[in-house]
């Protein structure tokens, strides 16, 4: 699981390396090899020796890099936990396959398709190629070029959105959770995901120059926004929201809103129309809605909305 992690700052430059680890209460050292893709073994296959150099499939203690030096695809066939990745961006092949990629530390991806779920133990930097996946990462997501088609995952640091395009492939049984900052800087949105904000120090959302549209928002933390956000369905707060001055959220369409924390509207809200129609969820409409074990009084705060919408709708009328 990706809390046994031991993310590090630690670069991923592919030389051998002897990081600290923490075995308890003492300190161990391990040292981690550099595993090329040479595709060598006559099929596509992670699990194959024979398509790594040194003729050894990569462990949990090492560093794995593909680069243009093998352009050929892989199928992650087996499960997989290795310390670091690079996929260089003279790489042009594809990995996909079936199995979880459990990477302890950090991520690059410069180039190539990357298709396997994905935990991150560290940062997750995405400079170019194609990131189509569900992925998670306990360090920062920083996307600033590529295309990243993100089924669902959450980010323990910040999500830093700098350039290239970020699709979200939303439904009710997909979301999205931050404990950090989420900042667009640049790049492109498309889609219109569930977002979570839940980390237990204060957070920002800025939404950039151009309005973002989300589904549902759910916040449970300190939170500061800026920018234009528009909520299309479900509005939760528990925890402390604050619209900047420089900052616009747009509550005209909610189907449900739900405020047991605290409001500060320095800049502006925009509320329902007066006299505007009510459109009331029912639990079975949200059946669908699977939320993990860990986050079940986040669903059951869902499935009451139907019993507080109306007294909550009149607050914002």
């Amino acid at each position: 699981m990706l809390s046994s992690f031991q993310p590090s700052n630690e670069n991923m430059s592919g030389k051998n390396s002897v990081p600290a680890v923490v075995d308890g209460p003492n300190f161990r050292e391990i040292r981690g090899k550099t595993r090329y893709w040479n595709g060598k073994g006559g099929d596509q296959k992670w699990s194959n020796s024979l398509n790594w150099s040194g003729q050894s499939v990569p462990e949990a203690t090492d560093f794995v890099i593909f680069n243009g030096s093998c352009v050929k695809n892989v199928v992650v066939d087996i499960h997989a936990e290795i310390k670091g990745l690079i996929i260089a961006a003279d790489y042009i092949g594809c990995l996909s396959g079936w199995n979880d990629l459990i990477v302890a530390e950090n991520v690059l991806i410069q180039g190539g398709i990357f298709e396997v779920s994905l935990l991150c133990g560290g940062d997750l930097t995405i400079a170019n190629g194609t990131l189509k996946t569900c992925f998670s990462t306990q360090g920062n997501l920083t996307i600033s070029g590529g295309k990243v088609i993100w089924d669902s995952g959450e980010v323990s640091g910040n999500t830093i959105l700098k350039g290239g395009l970020l699709k979200f492939n939303s439904n009710y049984t997909r979301y999205y959770s931050f404990k950090g900052d989420f900042i667009r800087a640049g790049g492109k949105i498309e889609g219109t995901p569930i977002f979570r904000f839940d980390g237990n120090k204060p957070q920002l959302f800025s939404a950039g120059i151009e309005e973002m549209n989300l589904l549902d928002l759910y916040n449970t933390s300190q939170l500061n926004l800026q920018g234009n956000v528009k909520i299309e369905s479900f509005f939760f707060n528990t925890g402390t929201l604050e619209i900047t001055r420089a900052g616009t959220l747009d509550l005209e369409e909610v189907n449900c809103f739900s405020n047991t924390g605290t409001l500060i509207e320095k800049g502006k809200i925009i509320r329902r129309v007066e006299g505007k129609p009510v459109r009331h969820k029912k639990a079975d409409d949200l059946s669908t809605f699977e939320m993990p074990v860990t986050n079940e009084n986040f669903a059951l705060k869902v499935l009451d909305c139907d019993q507080t919408a109306e007294k909550s709708l009149a607050a914002i009328s």
